[in-house]
């Protein structure tokens, strides 16, 4: 029982679509991701400037 068997490859214009679609989600992600930690940043370092509310 040693029969080969050659198993085809898939579409790679479907893969190649599949893969540029999961890379602009990601990208989405990392700029929100991005854009969100900026915001954070700037809000903790005008509140340190705060003399009353950023001194502990």
């Amino acid at each position: 029982m040693n029969e080969q068997v050659s198993i085809a490859a898939g579409d790679t214009v479907v893969w190649a679509s599949v893969h540029e679609a999961v890379n602009a989600w990601r990208g989405r992600c990392l700029n929100a991701f991005s854009r969100a930690e900026y915001a954070v940043s700037e809000a903790l370092d005008r509140l340190a400037q705060d003399a009353e509310r950023g001194a502990w």
